[in-house]
């Protein structure tokens, strides 16, 4: 996946001493939101493309609430209605494959309580880019936009080896990872789903050859 510029620096992990800005991007809306807390609970300041408030937090703030059967805290009771309770949003969830609500189950279990670490993340959201250490966005709002260091997220499906996929799925998924590597000027952080694939490439052409 190479786009018209030039060759990118391609690694792994986030170096230790860090960078003074980098742009995450997710496949998921609860990616999105999972990668600034992240960046949040190691003191980052955080900007997001087209605003915080494009993201629903708040629908992770009651999906919160729901898992503590706190119903009077949630601001709506959708998710009463669909799921009934927790454990079958997750079962929901796991038999379904949906990446936005996997996404959210592991946000909600990771960073509790989820309402104290999400006032955190307000206050260390910033208007400004150039003043933020961490910019974050889907790839699908990363058209047209570029960055010069950026770091792919490991919230996209991990089922693009899956032969009984769908087409049009797999052309959707390809697509934004496309976008999503292409959107770096000089350097590309992989996520694990990249590195499988890079890994298979070298794998095949290394059979062909011999």
């Amino acid at each position: 996946m190479v786009g018209r510029g030039e060759k990118d620096d391609i690694l792994i992990h986030v170096p230790k001493k860090g960078f003074p800005h980098r742009a995450i991007l997710s496949r998921t809306v609860a990616g999105v939101i999972g990668s600034a807390l992240e960046a949040s609970s190691k003191k980052a300041t955080i900007y997001w493309v087209n605003g915080i408030a494009a993201y629903r937090i708040d629908e992770l703030i009651n999906l919160h609430w729901f898992s503590f059967g706190k119903r009077k805290k949630m601001s709506h009771q959708r998710l009463y209605t669909e799921y009934r309770n927790y454990a079958n949003y997750k079962h929901m969830a796991n038999a379904s494959g949906d990446q936005e609500m996997l996404q959210s189950i592991k946000i909600i279990e990771k960073f509790t309580p989820l309402p104290k670490k999400v006032d955190v993340l307000r206050k260390r959201t910033l208007d400004s880019e150039d003043e933020a250490t961490v910019t974050v966005t889907t790839a699908r709002r990363a058209k047209g936009l570029e960055w010069d260091i950026v770091e792919i997220n490991n919230d996209f499906p991990n089922n693009l080896f899956d032969p009984e996929m769908d087409k049009a799925a797999f052309r959707d998924e390809v697509n934004l990872l496309y976008v999503s590597v292409t959107r770096a000027k000089k350097t590309l952080i992989i996520n694990k789903l990249l590195v499988n694939i890079l890994a298979n490439v070298a794998e095949n052409e290394k059979t062909a050859q011999g």
